[in-house]
């Protein structure tokens, strides 16, 4: 999974990267958050917990991958979209 380091980036690429329009490659996406909060909550329903006792473990799951990667604005941006998600299925009526 791609979590927005370009630390070993080098400056050329970074640049040709700017220039052609494909930094949002080194972004962290919606699709890393939904991974995250599929396999945990996936997790979470295996040992039968109910839905908002599973919705909290993997909204804390997808708390500590933003510390992993840090609070970058794609991070935050993708894990409010994946919070927004997972409050929306946890709060839905069956």
């Amino acid at each position: 999974m791609v979590t927005g380091d370009t630390s070993g980036l080098d400056e050329q690429l970074e640049a040709a990267m700017k220039t052609v329009g494909l930094t949002h490659l080194t972004a962290v996406s919606g699709a890393n958050c939904s991974l995250i909060l599929g396999a945990l909550l996936l997790a979470a329903r295996s040992v039968r917990l109910a839905r908002i006792p599973a919705a909290a473990c993997a909204l804390a799951g997808l708390g500590m991958f933003v510390l992993m990667v840090g609070p970058d604005a794609s991070v935050l941006r993708a894990s409010l979209m994946g919070a927004i998600a997972l409050a929306s299925l946890a709060g839905r009526c069956v």
